[in-house]
């Protein structure tokens, strides 16, 4: 199982409970996806924790590959040996180059634009 994830923000206006970013995480075999609010980039790790634990609890599927972006919140050492002790491996994007994750890149795009029209 593959799980695609991408970090949207900041975000000009932001949520009641002051977040100005959100976090996806897209389930490449069912397209489920899981949104996550943040108040900074630094939230990423522990969110990506409890996500991919729970879509492994709730799916009784494991997940092989992450695939991210190169963006730094997603290639700290903690979240290299986090990935490394769950057994799942990474897939990386080039740097520069969004159309590699572009499940979740469009993901993006179709929240925000709900979100526009609410």
């Amino acid at each position: 199982e593959i799980v695609h994830s991408d970090v949207c923000g900041p975000m000009r206006v932001k949520s009641l409970n002051r977040a100005g970013y959100f976090v996806e995480f897209i389930d490449d075999h069912s397209k489920w996806c899981v949104v996550r609010f943040i108040r900074s980039k630094s939230e990423v790790y522990e969110v990506t924790k409890e996500v991919l634990i729970s879509f492994q609890n709730k799916q009784n599927r494991r997940v092989k590959y992450f695939q991210t972006d190169n963006g730094t919140e997603y290639t700290s050492g903690e979240f290299d040996k986090f990935l490394r002790e769950s057994g799942i491996s990474r897939r990386l994007t080039i740097p520069y180059n969004p159309e590699q994750n572009g499940i979740a890149e469009r993901k993006n795009r179709t929240l925000l634009d709900t979100a526009r029209c609410l």
